[in-house]
């Protein structure tokens, strides 16, 4: 194996038994360690591949922008779209962090517990959420899933899709009563998500579980398109009028500014 000038990378067990696509993602890790310093046959003696094997995977990702090869064909470096995937997945974190900070401090004003959930297939599925302090309050998991047309959440995204994307949605939704409250005739649903696309929030008035009520406004991307939604959610012992819930829209709204922001920067 060549001499780096830094750093070292240990040789590890022959790694044959993988799959082409975690080998080319062991090339790129391997250059990532040690940028500029790996040469086919480094990559080739730690992985304990061929070096022709290794030479076919480091043509293909070097055409698709994952690696750099100099002049001379022989060391390798991170390639432009590696780069990009990287700064990315910062940017991601950095996002995770700013939302997770604007739902404490949402939930900190509006004392209950608040979420951002955005759309799966018929379902509305939780990304984020912060839980109020009280000692009674409705815990759902990140990554539960709700049908589409029983919470505030899932009718905002019906009212503010474009109309083809509502109708598939609709064809597909079960529109099962989970509650007595829940809309599950499609006319009554259709005049609710015209009532909501005019105001530009959504409510649950128990539709989803008895007892729980919500409000949820849009999080949109810089086109206008409804990318998420952030929702507060409360027990009726404490939240008992839809007036009540109504005073938690601008704070809702300011914060999903906020979130705006950070997705877009």
């Amino acid at each position: 194996m060549a001499t780096r000038k830094s750093g070292s990378t240990r040789k590890e067990p022959p790694r044959k038994e993988l799959p082409a696509a975690l080998r080319a993602i062991e090339v790129l890790r391997l250059v990532a360690e040690l940028p500029g310093q790996m040469t086919l046959s480094d990559v080739a003696e730690v992985m304990g591949q061929s070096k022709s094997t290794v030479h076919r995977l480091a043509e293909q990702l070097s055409a698709a922008g994952f690696l750099f090869r100099e002049p001379d064909q022989r060391n390798l470096w991170i390639g432009p779209r590696l780069r990009e995937m990287s700064l990315d997945v910062v940017r991601n974190d950095f996002l995770r962090a700013a939302i997770r900070h604007a739902l404490r401090e949402l939930v900190d004003e509006v004392g209950e517990t608040c979420n951002i959930a955005t759309l799966d297939g018929t379902e509305i599925i939780y990304l984020q959420r912060v839980e109020a302090r009280w000692p009674l309050r409705l815990t759902l998991d990140l990554g539960s899933r709700i049908p589409v047309h029983c919470c505030a959440s899932g009718k905002l995204f019906l009212a503010l899709l474009d109309d083809p994307s509502r109708e598939r949605l609709l064809r597909f939704s079960t529109m099962e009563a989970l509650t007595p409250a829940t809309i599950t005739d499609r006319k009554l649903l259709l005049a609710e998500l015209a009532r909501i696309r005019k105001r530009g929030y959504s409510l649950d008035n128990e539709e989803f579980i008895p007892g729980m009520v919500a409000v949820a406004v849009p999080i949109k991307n810089a086109d206008g398109a409804i990318r998420a939604a952030l929702s507060v959610h409360a027990p009726t012992v404490r939240i008992s009028s839809t007036e009540a819930l109504l005073g938690f829209v601008p704070l809702l709204r300011k914060s999903a500014a906020r979130v705006e922001v950070a997705m877009a920067s």
